[in-house]
């Protein structure tokens, strides 16, 4: 539920810079994505990053 409102609040804030952006009202494209979500980048982390990254940087949240 945070998320949605998170992404609310912020589409609220930007929405004239949004319409802007990709050429007018009700006119979306993916171009503004990168505002409302985030992306793993794979390709530039090795395998044992991410292996320490599970292992080291999700252990609180397995304490819940």
């Amino acid at each position: 539920m945070g998320g949605i409102a998170g992404a609310a609040l912020v589409y609220s804030q930007y929405i004239h810079a949004i319409d802007i952006f990709e050429g007018g009202r009700a006119i979306r494209t993916q171009g503004t994505a990168g505002l409302f979500a985030t992306f793993a980048v794979c390709a530039h982390v090795s395998a044992d990053n991410r292996v320490v990254h599970a292992l080291f940087a999700n252990s609180p949240l397995r304490r819940i």
